[in-house]
Parts: C-alpha cells; structure tokens; sequence
C-alpha cells in the first residue's frame, strides 16, 4: 500500500467514524426517548430500555452505513479539489480511477460487513428486541397483593392482605394459601414485605409474627410459629413465552433464507422470502458503486457550495432506497419478479459508473458542473429572499 493509499484511508476512516456516530445517534435519540416514556408507564425497570436500544443498533447501523460512507468519501475528496491536491495528483501521473482505489477497497471490506449486518445480525437483534417488548407489555411490572380481597398469584397459591400501603410493599394481616408438595398450607403474618427478583420476573414474601399451618393427607396438621421468615417459594409474574425466532420474513437469516426458510416456519410466504433474500444481497452490493458516485460529486463543490453536492448525493440514495423497497414489496406480494430489484441496482450502478467515467477521461469537465451552478446560483437567490420576508415578518 503506497502512502497516498494510506493518507487517503485515514482520511476516510476519521469521517467515517463520526459520519456513523452523528447519523446513528440522531436515528437511535427519538426511539430511545419513546422507549423510556413505554418502561417507565409499564413500570418495568430501566435497564430493559438500554437492552433494546442495544439490540436497535444493528438495525440503524445498516441504514446509517451507504450514508455515512457516501459523505465521508464526499468531503474527504472535497477537501482534496478544494485545497487543489487532487489537481497536483493529476499532474503527477495519478488517474481519478488510481485516485479512487483506496474507496474502493475500503467499500468492498464495508460490503463484506453489510452482508454479516443484514443477514445474521440484524435478524437475531431484531427478534430479541421484540422477545423484550413482549416482556415489556405483558409482565405486570406493578404487581402488588390485593387489600381485603383473594387473589389467585400462581396456578395454585391465593394471596391476600388486610392492609397494602401506597407502594403496595409493606403488607399488613396477611393470607396466604397454597399447595407445597401434594400438601396445603396456610400462612398468616401480622406484617410482611413484597419483595422483587432480578427483572421483576418473580416476587418473594418476607412475613414478620406469624403462623404457618400444614395439612397433611395423614396425621395431624403442624403448626410453627415465626418470627421472620421469607418464602422460599417464587410466585411468578412471567408471562407465556414469547414465540419462536422466524415468524416475520425479516427475522430469518441469509443461510436460511437461501434455503427458502429451512425448518424454520412462519406468517411468510415463498415470494416474500425471495424478495427479502435479494433485497439484503442488493442493500450491500449497492455499496462499491457509492465512491464512482461521491467523487464526481465532491469534485463538482470546488465550484460550488459543498452542501449543493451532499444534498444532490442524498436525494439519490433515498430515492434509491425507496424505490428498492416499492420493488421488493411488489415482488413479497408476487406481482414482480425478484429482477426488477436487480435492475434498480443496475440503474444507480450505471449512473455512478457513468459520472464517473465522465470524471475520469474529463478530470477538468464535470458534466455535473452546469445542473449544481444552476442549482447552488437558486439557492444562492433564495436564501436572501427568505432572510428578507423574515425582517418584513418582525
């Protein structure tokens, strides 16, 4: 690797790291704030919300990756034209295609990830964030003894309380009847505690001054008075499992998928599982096409505002990523065949491969040069404009 291979990938790589923080950061901010305001009206204990944030991150890392690699590209080849090195790079023999190589390998080892994000992580992640979810909306994370009535806590244990205080812990003349052991068994406390394990998944009773009474199917009942004791028994608050991994097409992986399914079974169908398997393989072999798109882009904002570039490069990519995923739900639903999701890869492949090899054998004529002044002389017209009916607004 030469050094300018070197300067140009440590270039990269410092933009692509904060490219990827802001962009997963301002996507992972607004569901973290929805999880928190949903745990803390279930009650549920807080560390659920960084679990499904964390599971949350592959799937907003898929999405942020062809956008934060498209503008980290862009202004580290900005900069270049702007401070004329790509011009003195020119003229000492390095081609734009000899220019572009380092993005290009760094783009096929981001496309080896991709294929690892969509088609192993992502579905695991997505399943568990759902299997916590569950937990979240179905467990009764504010359970607490009923006061002067009976209440059935587990399949066969009936728990009741004279007295329950607001926060539904401390317990007075409390009832508890239960079946231990083929034998019954009847508790009663002058006080006692409602005590919680680890996730709110079970509670335990610690009773203070009581009696505890077993019937036994043969001989006298025993009866044992106690100072303090806590129940040994976990009255469960858990809820029916959740279901099993695969029941939506997005939680299966790309080796199962490839298998149309496997042994795995759900609410999906053939079409749908062809289109999701060629919709992951499209999202990351779209990626080695992104550099012969940024740097025709980038080279054009020497002559232009930066900003013109970056937004010009967005709306293509969501462009592309809309109409991708119009595709692939025809083709899930059976209307199209899978080739139509190729063809929209062919199409933005074409037009970067075109930009860039305009760029290539034209280093000094952008065919981009005259659309973004066009574009950046009305931005330019409408910027004072608006400043202007703000100050007559006032």
């Amino acid at each position: 690797m030469k050094r300018i291979d070197r300067y140009l990938l440590t270039e990269l790589s410092k933009r692509l790291a904060v490219a990827l923080a802001v962009v997963l950061i301002s996507l992972v901010i607004e569901r973290l704030l929805r999880l928190f305001d949903l745990v803390s009206m279930k009650g549920g204990p807080l560390d659920l919300v960084w679990r499904m944030v964390l599971m949350l991150v592959p799937h907003y890392l898929g999405l942020a990756l062809p956008a934060g690699f498209f503008v980290s590209i862009f202004l580290v080849v900005a900069r270049f034209s702007r401070d004329s090195e790509f011009d003195a790079l020119l003229a000492g023999g390095v081609s734009p295609g000899r220019f572009s190589a380092p993005f290009f390998g760094a783009a096929l080892v981001l496309t080896g990830m991709s294929i690892g994000i969509y088609g192993y992580v992502q579905p695991y992640t997505r399943y568990d964030y759902r299997a916590i979810h569950y937990l979240v909306m179905n467990i009764p994370w504010v359970a607490r003894i009923p006061e002067l009535s009976f209440s059935r806590v587990d399949k066969d244990a009936t728990v009741s309380a004279d007295r329950v205080d607001e926060t539904g812990r401390e317990l007075s003349g409390v009832f508890i009847h239960m079946a231990q052991d083929g034998r019954d068994v009847t508790v009663t406390a002058r006080t006692g505690k409602l005590l919680f394990g680890p996730g709110n998944a079970y509670y335990r009773l610690r009773l203070f001054d009581g009696v505890r009474l077993e019937m036994r199917e043969a001989g006298s009942p025993t009866v044992t008075r106690f100072d303090e004791v806590t129940l040994q028994r976990d009255f469960a608050t858990t809820v029916a499992p959740f279901r099993a991994r695969g029941n939506d097409v997005r939680e299966l992986s790309l080796g199962e998928l490839a298998r149309g399914g496997g042994a795995v079974r759900g609410a999906w169908t053939k079409a749908g599982v062809r289109a999701e398997l060629h919709a992951r393989l499209i999202r990351a072999l779209a990626l080695p096409f992104l550099p012969f798109l940024a740097i025709p882009l980038a080279l054009t904002a020497k002559r232009s505002r930066k900003s013109v570039g970056i937004a010009v490069g967005a709306v293509l990519l969501v462009l592309y990523h809309y109409v991708l995923q119009t595709l692939q739900g025809l083709a899930a639903s059976g209307r199209l065949p899978v080739g139509w999701m190729w063809l929209s890869l062919a199409v933005f492949a074409g037009l970067s491969a075109l930009l860039f090899r305009r760029v290539q054998s034209n280093p000094g004529q952008n065919p981009l040069d005259v659309p973004l002044a066009v574009l950046d002389d009305a931005l330019g017209r409408v910027g004072p404009l608006f400043r202007h009916l703000r100050r007559g607004w006032r």
